[in-house]
């Protein structure tokens, strides 16, 4: 009888795990959730940055390529999940090609005027679980953009744009109210 209660037991504890884990398996296949580190910056930086926005977070993501081999492979399209500082959004993403069908584009040196070479295009719009618009531009470089609220947004920059430091690789979320003007 003691064999057959443990076995009850055993087996009972198992079957939970594998429907538990199985369960969260599933719900977190539905979502990219990009790797976020948060950084420290440098006086200098900080001092610079200081001086344009009052509160702010800065962190780095580390997996922007895998962030775009996921949207790529699931048709230019998917969800993902960005949990930065007190944050926490679920967005649907969708490529945004601004390009009519016919569009060109050439350029014009001293030599003359040339087509330009084809290229990818990395805008993404969509929505947040919360039916907030947002706009991205997401490449295996590149990820800034705006979460828009009501009045005001969410904003998602590289740090470089305040410090001109072309090497650092530091993003920083910022509430549109915390910008100084």
């Amino acid at each position: 009888m003691k064999k057959k209660l443990k076995f009850t037991v055993f087996a009972t504890v198992i079957t939970f795990c594998v429907v538990l884990f199985g369960c969260a398996k599933d719900d977190n296949s539905q979502f990219f959730t990009p790797s976020i580190e948060y950084v420290t910056l440098a006086a200098s930086d900080k001092e610079i940055l200081d001086q344009w926005l009052t509160e702010y977070v800065t962190f780095t993501m580390s997996n922007k390529r895998e962030l775009v081999r996921y949207l790529r492979s699931n048709g230019n399209s998917g969800t993902v999940r960005l949990r930065i500082g007190k944050n926490n959004w679920v967005i649907n993403l969708e490529l945004n090609d601004l390009r009519t069908s016919d569009f060109e584009c050439w350029y014009t040196t001293d030599e003359g005027t040339f087509p330009c070479p084809p290229f990818e295009v990395n805008t993404y719009q969509g929505k947040t679980s919360t039916g907030l618009p947002v706009a991205f531009t997401i490449d295996e470089n590149t990820f800034f953009g705006v979460i828009l609220g009501g009045r005001y947004h969410y904003m998602i920059r590289s740090v470089s744009d305040f410090t001109q430091n072309r090497e650092d690789k530091t993003l920083v979320l910022y509430h549109s109210w915390n910008y100084r003007q």
